[in-house]
């Protein structure tokens, strides 16, 4: 179940994105992320789907919390 989180929480991974923002071009898919030790949020899946947003100016992004 996709939660919506603020997009300032969230740290790039080191994975490139395995869907891609062209096959989701307004973001819909939600990332997949997980819990830090000190806080916020490390991209799993989503990497470049989270830099659109931030290009976008968006200040949530639906994502999936492992």
């Amino acid at each position: 179940m996709a939660q919506r989180i603020r997009v300032s929480d969230i740290r790039y991974g080191h994975a490139p994105d395995r869907r891609g923002e062209h096959t989701d071009r307004w973001g819909r898919e939600p990332i997949d992320v997980r819990r830090t030790w000190l806080g916020g949020y490390r991209v799993i899946d989503g990497n470049d789907r989270l830099y659109y947003a931030r290009r976008r100016g968006q200040s949530h992004i639906a994502a999936r919390v492992w």
